[in-house]
């Protein structure tokens, strides 16, 4: 039975379906850990919009610290197509990548998973981040939004 932690989702799911079903002070906690600014005076449909075009481009600010538990889970579901269904985690592990703006647990067809936005895990596989990120120097092109989403990619690799 879907409650307020686990929400009916749909699979594929967008940005926009996983926000939707966020609190205005969840969607503001992603705005501040992803140090989104001019935001907070939006209603939350308005707050919904904006970080659904916002966070793959300041998903570098959370990513960059990320060790190699966090990134070999998220590779698992992005690798999945974005889907989880044995989610094994603890509570405040849902939450933290919920606050991320990476994963939301939610329910599928009857079933508690954990859901990646599809536009995340185009991201994710098409950029091959996922490698031993340990070994890498960061590259300092960042001189766009691309250019910080670079960043990340090479930094984390």
């Amino acid at each position: 039975m879907p409650d307020k932690f686990w929400p009916e989702l749909k699979y594929p799911l967008s940005f926009t379906d996983a926000l939707s079903t966020l609190t205005k002070q969840q969607l503001t906690s992603i705005r501040m850990n992803l140090e989104i600014s001019n935001l907070s005076t939006l209603n939350k449909q308005g707050l919904v919009e904006r970080l659904a075009e916002k966070i793959a481009e300041n998903l570098w600010i959370m990513t960059r610290c990320w060790d190699h538990a966090r990134m070999k889970l998220v590779q698992k579901i992005a690798k999945n197509g974005g889907l989880w269904d044995k989610p094994l985690l603890e509570l405040q592990q849902y939450e933290y990548y919920r606050k991320c703006g990476v994963l939301f647990p939610g329910i599928v067809d009857g079933k508690r998973v954990i859901v990646m936005p599809s536009e995340l895990v185009d991201l994710f596989n098409k950029a091959e981040i996922f490698q031993d990120h340990s070994m890498r120097r960061p590259e300092y092109r960042m001189d766009s939004a691309d250019s910080r989403l670079t960043f990340l990619l090479r930094y984390v690799v």
